[in-house]
Protein backbone atom coordinates (compact mmCIF):
# COMPACT_ATOMS: atom_id res chain seq x y z
CA UNK A 1 0.00 0.00 0.00
CA UNK A 2 1.63 3.32 -1.05
CA UNK A 3 2.25 6.11 1.46
CA UNK A 4 -0.48 8.75 1.17
CA UNK A 5 0.40 12.31 0.29
CA UNK A 6 -0.60 14.88 2.91
CA UNK A 7 -4.34 15.57 2.75
CA UNK A 8 -5.12 12.65 0.40
CA UNK A 9 -7.65 10.00 1.52
CA UNK A 10 -7.97 6.38 0.52
CA UNK A 11 -10.22 5.64 -2.43
CA UNK A 12 -12.97 3.06 -1.82
CA UNK A 13 -10.98 0.43 -3.69
CA UNK A 14 -7.82 1.18 -1.69
CA UNK A 15 -9.83 1.00 1.53
CA UNK A 16 -10.98 -2.52 0.59
CA UNK A 17 -7.44 -3.64 -0.18
CA UNK A 18 -6.09 -2.21 3.06
CA UNK A 19 -8.89 -3.76 5.11
CA UNK A 20 -8.44 -7.12 3.40
CA UNK A 21 -4.80 -7.15 4.43
CA UNK A 22 -5.90 -6.97 8.08
CA UNK A 23 -8.93 -9.26 8.02
CA UNK A 24 -9.23 -12.79 6.68
CA UNK A 25 -12.34 -13.95 4.81
CA UNK A 26 -13.68 -15.72 7.88
CA UNK A 27 -12.99 -13.01 10.45
CA UNK A 28 -15.50 -10.43 11.57
CA UNK A 29 -13.40 -7.32 11.06
CA UNK A 30 -15.45 -4.17 11.18
CA UNK A 31 -13.01 -2.34 8.86
CA UNK A 32 -13.64 -4.93 6.15
CA UNK A 33 -17.40 -4.68 6.57
CA UNK A 34 -17.21 -0.90 6.42
CA UNK A 35 -15.07 -1.08 3.32
CA UNK A 36 -17.41 -3.52 1.62
CA UNK A 37 -20.43 -1.31 2.14
CA UNK A 38 -18.60 1.63 0.54
CA UNK A 39 -17.00 -0.17 -2.39
CA UNK A 40 -18.41 1.15 -5.67
CA UNK A 41 -22.01 1.21 -4.44
CA UNK A 42 -24.29 2.17 -7.29
CA UNK A 43 -27.19 2.05 -4.80
CA UNK A 44 -27.21 4.28 -1.74
CA UNK A 45 -29.88 2.50 0.30
CA UNK A 46 -31.28 4.41 3.24
CA UNK A 47 -33.25 3.18 6.24
CA UNK A 48 -36.62 4.30 4.87
CA UNK A 49 -36.16 2.09 1.80
CA UNK A 50 -35.70 -0.91 4.09
CA UNK A 51 -38.99 -0.02 5.79
CA UNK A 52 -40.74 0.25 2.42
CA UNK A 53 -39.60 -3.25 1.46
CA UNK A 54 -40.72 -4.52 4.88
CA UNK A 55 -44.21 -3.03 4.47
CA UNK A 56 -44.47 -4.57 0.99
CA UNK A 57 -43.55 -8.01 2.35
CA UNK A 58 -45.97 -7.65 5.26
CA UNK A 59 -48.90 -6.82 2.95
CA UNK A 60 -47.93 -9.56 0.51
CA UNK A 61 -47.82 -12.18 3.26
CA UNK A 62 -51.22 -11.10 4.61
CA UNK A 63 -52.54 -11.93 1.14
CA UNK A 64 -50.48 -15.05 0.37
CA UNK A 65 -50.58 -16.80 3.73
CA UNK A 66 -54.30 -16.08 4.08
CA UNK A 67 -55.02 -17.60 0.66
CA UNK A 68 -52.86 -20.66 1.22
CA UNK A 69 -54.45 -21.25 4.62
CA UNK A 70 -57.87 -21.39 2.91
CA UNK A 71 -56.96 -23.40 -0.21
CA UNK A 72 -56.89 -26.85 1.50
CA UNK A 73 -60.43 -26.18 2.77
CA UNK A 74 -61.51 -25.17 -0.72
CA UNK A 75 -59.79 -27.85 -2.81
CA UNK A 76 -60.71 -30.83 -0.59
CA UNK A 77 -58.55 -33.16 -2.66
CA UNK A 78 -55.44 -34.63 -0.96
CA UNK A 79 -53.54 -35.09 -4.24
CA UNK A 80 -54.31 -31.56 -5.44
CA UNK A 81 -53.52 -30.11 -2.02
CA UNK A 82 -50.18 -31.96 -1.96
CA UNK A 83 -49.30 -30.78 -5.46
CA UNK A 84 -50.21 -27.16 -4.69
CA UNK A 85 -48.23 -27.38 -1.44
CA UNK A 86 -45.19 -28.63 -3.34
CA UNK A 87 -45.43 -25.73 -5.79
CA UNK A 88 -45.88 -23.26 -2.95
CA UNK A 89 -42.81 -24.46 -1.05
CA UNK A 90 -40.41 -25.41 -3.82
CA UNK A 91 -40.89 -23.62 -7.13
CA UNK A 92 -39.64 -20.17 -6.11
CA UNK A 93 -36.26 -21.56 -5.05
CA UNK A 94 -35.56 -22.78 -8.60
CA UNK A 95 -36.15 -19.29 -10.00
CA UNK A 96 -34.10 -17.33 -7.45
CA UNK A 97 -30.57 -18.03 -8.80
CA UNK A 98 -31.80 -17.18 -12.31
CA UNK A 99 -33.36 -13.88 -11.27
CA UNK A 100 -30.27 -13.09 -9.19
CA UNK A 101 -27.98 -13.65 -12.15
CA UNK A 102 -30.14 -11.63 -14.57
CA UNK A 103 -30.43 -8.75 -12.11
CA UNK A 104 -26.62 -8.78 -11.75
CA UNK A 105 -26.22 -8.59 -15.52
CA UNK A 106 -28.89 -5.95 -16.19
CA UNK A 107 -28.55 -3.93 -12.98
CA UNK A 108 -32.33 -3.35 -12.96
CA UNK A 109 -33.03 -4.21 -9.33
CA UNK A 110 -36.24 -2.27 -8.71
CA UNK A 111 -37.84 -3.53 -11.92
CA UNK A 112 -37.42 -7.14 -10.82
CA UNK A 113 -38.84 -6.41 -7.36
CA UNK A 114 -41.90 -4.57 -8.64
CA UNK A 115 -42.45 -7.03 -11.50
CA UNK A 116 -42.30 -10.03 -9.17
CA UNK A 117 -44.82 -8.56 -6.73
CA UNK A 118 -47.13 -7.53 -9.60
CA UNK A 119 -47.07 -11.03 -11.13
CA UNK A 120 -47.93 -12.54 -7.74
CA UNK A 121 -50.80 -10.08 -7.17
CA UNK A 122 -52.36 -10.81 -10.57
CA UNK A 123 -51.91 -14.57 -10.11
CA UNK A 124 -53.63 -14.54 -6.71
CA UNK A 125 -56.57 -12.66 -8.22
CA UNK A 126 -56.98 -15.46 -10.76
CA UNK A 127 -56.70 -18.06 -7.97
CA UNK A 128 -59.84 -16.54 -6.44
CA UNK A 129 -61.71 -16.61 -9.78
CA UNK A 130 -60.87 -19.79 -11.73
CA UNK A 131 -62.09 -23.37 -11.37
CA UNK A 132 -60.21 -25.72 -9.05
CA UNK A 133 -58.40 -27.49 -11.88
CA UNK A 134 -56.68 -24.25 -12.95
CA UNK A 135 -55.53 -23.23 -9.48
CA UNK A 136 -52.13 -25.04 -9.67
CA UNK A 137 -51.27 -22.99 -12.78
CA UNK A 138 -51.80 -19.68 -11.01
CA UNK A 139 -50.15 -20.91 -7.82
CA UNK A 140 -47.12 -21.68 -9.99
CA UNK A 141 -47.20 -18.15 -11.47
CA UNK A 142 -47.45 -16.68 -7.96
CA UNK A 143 -44.38 -18.63 -6.87
CA UNK A 144 -42.50 -17.61 -10.02
CA UNK A 145 -43.27 -14.02 -9.04
CA UNK A 146 -41.76 -14.73 -5.63
CA UNK A 147 -38.67 -16.23 -7.24
CA UNK A 148 -38.28 -13.18 -9.48
CA UNK A 149 -38.49 -10.59 -6.68
CA UNK A 150 -36.85 -12.20 -3.64
CA UNK A 151 -33.20 -12.23 -4.70
CA UNK A 152 -33.08 -8.65 -6.08
CA UNK A 153 -34.92 -7.48 -2.94
CA UNK A 154 -32.28 -9.17 -0.76
CA UNK A 155 -29.56 -7.49 -2.83
CA UNK A 156 -31.10 -4.14 -1.88
CA UNK A 157 -31.07 -5.14 1.78
CA UNK A 158 -27.37 -6.05 1.62
CA UNK A 159 -26.60 -2.55 0.38
CA UNK A 160 -27.79 -1.01 3.65
CA UNK A 161 -24.84 -0.39 5.99
CA UNK A 162 -26.30 -2.41 8.89
CA UNK A 163 -27.43 -5.38 6.85
CA UNK A 164 -28.08 -7.56 9.88
CA UNK A 165 -30.62 -5.02 11.08
CA UNK A 166 -32.13 -4.81 7.60
CA UNK A 167 -32.63 -8.57 7.20
CA UNK A 168 -33.88 -8.99 10.77
CA UNK A 169 -36.45 -6.21 10.42
CA UNK A 170 -37.61 -7.49 7.05
CA UNK A 171 -38.05 -11.04 8.36
CA UNK A 172 -39.98 -9.75 11.37
CA UNK A 173 -42.37 -7.74 9.20
CA UNK A 174 -42.75 -10.62 6.74
CA UNK A 175 -43.68 -13.05 9.53
CA UNK A 176 -46.05 -10.52 11.11
CA UNK A 177 -47.88 -10.40 7.79
CA UNK A 178 -48.19 -14.20 7.84
CA UNK A 179 -49.71 -14.09 11.35
CA UNK A 180 -52.21 -11.41 10.33
CA UNK A 181 -53.06 -13.29 7.11
CA UNK A 182 -53.95 -16.55 8.85
CA UNK A 183 -56.05 -14.75 11.49
CA UNK A 184 -57.80 -12.67 8.82
CA UNK A 185 -58.50 -15.79 6.75
CA UNK A 186 -60.17 -17.43 9.74
CA UNK A 187 -62.51 -14.46 10.24
CA UNK A 188 -63.24 -14.12 6.52
CA UNK A 189 -64.34 -17.72 6.00
CA UNK A 190 -66.47 -17.40 9.13
CA UNK A 191 -68.29 -14.46 7.51
CA UNK A 192 -68.15 -14.88 3.71
CA UNK A 193 -68.18 -17.74 1.18
CA UNK A 194 -64.75 -19.16 0.46
CA UNK A 195 -64.52 -17.67 -3.05
CA UNK A 196 -65.31 -14.19 -1.71
CA UNK A 197 -62.74 -14.65 1.07
CA UNK A 198 -60.10 -15.58 -1.51
CA UNK A 199 -61.04 -12.53 -3.59
CA UNK A 200 -60.69 -10.14 -0.63
CA UNK A 201 -57.29 -11.58 0.28
CA UNK A 202 -56.16 -11.37 -3.35
CA UNK A 203 -57.15 -7.70 -3.41
CA UNK A 204 -54.86 -7.02 -0.44
CA UNK A 205 -52.01 -8.32 -2.60
CA UNK A 206 -52.27 -5.25 -4.85
CA UNK A 207 -51.67 -2.98 -1.84
CA UNK A 208 -48.14 -4.43 -1.86
CA UNK A 209 -47.36 -2.22 -4.86
CA UNK A 210 -48.11 1.05 -3.00
CA UNK A 211 -44.85 1.26 -0.95
CA UNK A 212 -42.90 0.03 -3.97
CA UNK A 213 -44.03 3.04 -6.03
CA UNK A 214 -42.08 5.21 -3.58
CA UNK A 215 -39.05 2.90 -3.45
CA UNK A 216 -35.90 4.86 -4.26
CA UNK A 217 -32.87 2.78 -5.19
CA UNK A 218 -30.29 3.38 -7.87
CA UNK A 219 -29.16 0.99 -10.54
CA UNK A 220 -27.15 -1.96 -9.25
CA UNK A 221 -23.67 -2.27 -10.71
CA UNK A 222 -23.65 -4.49 -13.79
CA UNK A 223 -21.73 -7.75 -13.59
CA UNK A 224 -20.29 -9.84 -16.43
CA UNK A 225 -19.80 -13.59 -16.45
CA UNK A 226 -20.65 -16.01 -13.66
CA UNK A 227 -18.86 -15.94 -10.33
CA UNK A 228 -20.04 -17.51 -7.10
CA UNK A 229 -18.61 -18.98 -3.90
CA UNK A 230 -19.68 -22.61 -3.65
CA UNK A 231 -18.56 -22.74 -0.01
CA UNK A 232 -21.32 -20.27 0.86
CA UNK A 233 -24.01 -22.83 0.03
CA UNK A 234 -22.60 -25.74 2.07
CA UNK A 235 -23.50 -24.50 5.55
CA UNK A 236 -26.99 -23.29 4.46
CA UNK A 237 -27.60 -26.78 3.06
CA UNK A 238 -26.88 -28.29 6.49
CA UNK A 239 -29.02 -25.64 8.14
CA UNK A 240 -31.87 -26.48 5.77
CA UNK A 241 -31.74 -30.16 6.67
CA UNK A 242 -32.35 -29.16 10.27
CA UNK A 243 -35.10 -26.64 9.50
CA UNK A 244 -37.83 -29.20 8.84
CA UNK A 245 -41.31 -27.90 8.12
CA UNK A 246 -43.27 -26.61 11.14
CA UNK A 247 -46.15 -28.69 9.75
CA UNK A 248 -44.48 -31.70 11.40
CA UNK A 249 -44.66 -29.88 14.73
CA UNK A 250 -48.32 -28.98 14.14
CA UNK A 251 -49.12 -32.62 13.39
CA UNK A 252 -47.44 -33.65 16.63
CA UNK A 253 -49.36 -31.00 18.58
CA UNK A 254 -52.63 -32.20 17.05
CA UNK A 255 -51.82 -35.74 18.18
CA UNK A 256 -51.42 -34.57 21.80
CA UNK A 257 -53.80 -31.60 22.10
CA UNK A 258 -56.32 -32.12 19.29
CA UNK A 259 -57.87 -28.95 17.87
CA UNK A 260 -55.73 -26.76 20.12
CA UNK A 261 -52.70 -27.47 17.88
CA UNK A 262 -52.83 -24.03 16.26
CA UNK A 263 -52.23 -22.29 19.60
CA UNK A 264 -48.56 -23.34 19.92
CA UNK A 265 -48.14 -22.66 16.18
CA UNK A 266 -49.34 -19.10 16.77
CA UNK A 267 -46.70 -18.91 19.50
CA UNK A 268 -44.12 -20.17 17.00
CA UNK A 269 -44.90 -17.32 14.58
CA UNK A 270 -44.99 -14.66 17.28
CA UNK A 271 -41.59 -15.70 18.64
CA UNK A 272 -40.29 -16.01 15.06
CA UNK A 273 -41.18 -12.38 14.37
CA UNK A 274 -39.96 -11.16 17.78
CA UNK A 275 -36.58 -12.90 17.56
CA UNK A 276 -36.00 -11.57 14.05
CA UNK A 277 -36.78 -8.05 15.24
CA UNK A 278 -35.07 -8.08 18.64
CA UNK A 279 -32.13 -10.45 18.07
CA UNK A 280 -31.26 -10.75 14.37
CA UNK A 281 -31.24 -6.98 13.99
CA UNK A 282 -28.34 -6.99 16.48
CA UNK A 283 -26.14 -9.32 14.42
CA UNK A 284 -24.09 -6.35 13.17
CA UNK A 285 -22.90 -5.83 16.76
CA UNK A 286 -23.04 -9.40 18.14
CA UNK A 287 -21.56 -11.13 15.09
CA UNK A 288 -23.23 -13.36 12.50
CA UNK A 289 -21.34 -16.51 13.50
CA UNK A 290 -22.30 -16.17 17.17
CA UNK A 291 -25.99 -15.80 16.30
CA UNK A 292 -25.89 -18.66 13.81
CA UNK A 293 -24.43 -20.98 16.45
CA UNK A 294 -27.08 -19.92 19.00
CA UNK A 295 -29.80 -20.60 16.46
CA UNK A 296 -28.50 -24.08 15.66
CA UNK A 297 -28.40 -24.96 19.36
CA UNK A 298 -32.05 -23.91 19.63
CA UNK A 299 -32.94 -26.11 16.65
CA UNK A 300 -31.20 -29.12 18.20
CA UNK A 301 -33.02 -28.62 21.51
CA UNK A 302 -36.43 -28.20 19.88
CA UNK A 303 -36.01 -31.43 17.87
CA UNK A 304 -35.09 -33.29 21.05
CA UNK A 305 -38.20 -32.00 22.85
CA UNK A 306 -40.83 -32.59 20.17
CA UNK A 307 -41.19 -36.33 20.72
CA UNK A 308 -41.72 -36.03 24.49
CA UNK A 309 -45.38 -36.68 25.31
CA UNK A 310 -45.81 -33.56 27.41
CA UNK A 311 -47.86 -30.49 26.47
CA UNK A 312 -45.62 -28.02 28.29
CA UNK A 313 -42.40 -29.34 26.71
CA UNK A 314 -44.07 -29.47 23.30
CA UNK A 315 -45.08 -25.81 23.65
CA UNK A 316 -41.49 -25.00 24.63
CA UNK A 317 -40.28 -26.81 21.49
CA UNK A 318 -42.53 -24.59 19.33
CA UNK A 319 -41.18 -21.44 20.97
CA UNK A 320 -37.54 -22.51 20.65
CA UNK A 321 -38.10 -23.46 17.02
CA UNK A 322 -39.71 -20.10 16.24
CA UNK A 323 -36.77 -18.30 17.84
CA UNK A 324 -34.36 -20.40 15.76
CA UNK A 325 -36.12 -19.47 12.50
CA UNK A 326 -36.05 -15.79 13.42
CA UNK A 327 -32.35 -15.88 14.26
CA UNK A 328 -30.91 -18.20 11.61
CA UNK A 329 -32.55 -17.13 8.34
CA UNK A 330 -31.81 -13.37 8.46
CA UNK A 331 -28.29 -14.08 9.71
CA UNK A 332 -27.51 -16.37 6.77
CA UNK A 333 -28.45 -13.79 4.13
CA UNK A 334 -26.72 -10.96 5.96
CA UNK A 335 -23.56 -13.09 6.04
CA UNK A 336 -23.67 -13.53 2.26
CA UNK A 337 -23.54 -9.75 1.99
CA UNK A 338 -20.46 -9.75 4.24
CA UNK A 339 -18.52 -12.22 2.14
CA UNK A 340 -19.51 -11.38 -1.43
CA UNK A 341 -18.65 -8.18 -3.27
CA UNK A 342 -19.33 -9.23 -6.88
CA UNK A 343 -22.29 -11.10 -8.39
CA UNK A 344 -24.15 -10.77 -5.11
CA UNK A 345 -27.54 -11.48 -6.71
CA UNK A 346 -26.34 -14.80 -8.11
CA UNK A 347 -24.70 -15.76 -4.82
CA UNK A 348 -27.77 -14.95 -2.74
CA UNK A 349 -29.91 -16.90 -5.23
CA UNK A 350 -27.70 -19.98 -4.98
CA UNK A 351 -27.75 -19.83 -1.18
CA UNK A 352 -31.56 -19.57 -1.28
CA UNK A 353 -31.73 -22.53 -3.66
CA UNK A 354 -29.44 -24.61 -1.44
CA UNK A 355 -31.44 -23.72 1.66
CA UNK A 356 -34.83 -24.32 0.05
CA UNK A 357 -34.00 -27.69 -1.50
CA UNK A 358 -32.45 -28.98 1.72
CA UNK A 359 -35.53 -27.85 3.72
CA UNK A 360 -37.69 -29.77 1.25
CA UNK A 361 -35.46 -32.86 1.52
CA UNK A 362 -35.28 -32.71 5.31
CA UNK A 363 -39.04 -32.26 5.67
CA UNK A 364 -39.71 -35.20 3.37
CA UNK A 365 -37.32 -37.44 5.31
CA UNK A 366 -38.88 -36.26 8.58
CA UNK A 367 -42.32 -37.31 7.34
CA UNK A 368 -41.00 -40.75 6.38
CA UNK A 369 -39.35 -41.21 9.78
CA UNK A 370 -42.48 -40.15 11.66
CA UNK A 371 -44.56 -42.59 9.61
CA UNK A 372 -42.21 -45.51 10.29
CA UNK A 373 -40.65 -45.02 13.72
CA UNK A 374 -42.59 -42.18 15.33
CA UNK A 375 -41.70 -38.65 16.42
CA UNK A 376 -38.55 -39.76 18.22
CA UNK A 377 -37.05 -39.93 14.73
CA UNK A 378 -37.12 -36.12 14.60
CA UNK A 379 -34.22 -36.09 17.08
CA UNK A 380 -31.99 -37.22 14.20
CA UNK A 381 -32.33 -33.77 12.65
CA UNK A 382 -30.41 -32.32 15.56
CA UNK A 383 -27.28 -33.83 13.99
CA UNK A 384 -27.06 -31.46 10.97
CA UNK A 385 -27.52 -28.56 13.40
CA UNK A 386 -24.58 -29.75 15.50
CA UNK A 387 -22.52 -30.37 12.35
CA UNK A 388 -23.10 -26.75 11.37
CA UNK A 389 -21.48 -25.69 14.63
CA UNK A 390 -18.39 -27.72 13.77
CA UNK A 391 -18.20 -26.18 10.27
CA UNK A 392 -18.67 -22.59 11.46
CA UNK A 393 -15.32 -21.47 10.05
CA UNK A 394 -16.50 -22.31 6.51
CA UNK A 395 -19.30 -19.75 6.45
Amino acid sequence: MPVLAPGRHLTPKEEVIKASDRCSDTEWGEPLLRAQTNFFLFMKVEKREVYKLGVASLLNDVSSEGIYAILPLYLKDPILVGFVGGLFNGLAYIIKPISGYISDVTGKIKGFVVGGYLLSAISKLFISAVEKSFIPLFVALDRIGKGIRDTPRDVILTEYEKRGWAFGLHRAMDTTGAIIGVILAYFLISTFPIKMSLFILAGIGFLTLVPLVFLRVGEHKREKGIKFKLSLSLVPALVGLSLISPAIYIERAAEITGTSALIPYAGFNIVYAASALLISTRSDAIGRRTLLLCGMVLIALSHLLIWVNNTLLLSLAFLLYGAAFGIVLPTIFARVGDRVMDHIGLNIGIVQLSLGLSILLGSTLAGILVENIGYQGIAIFSLPALATILLRDHF
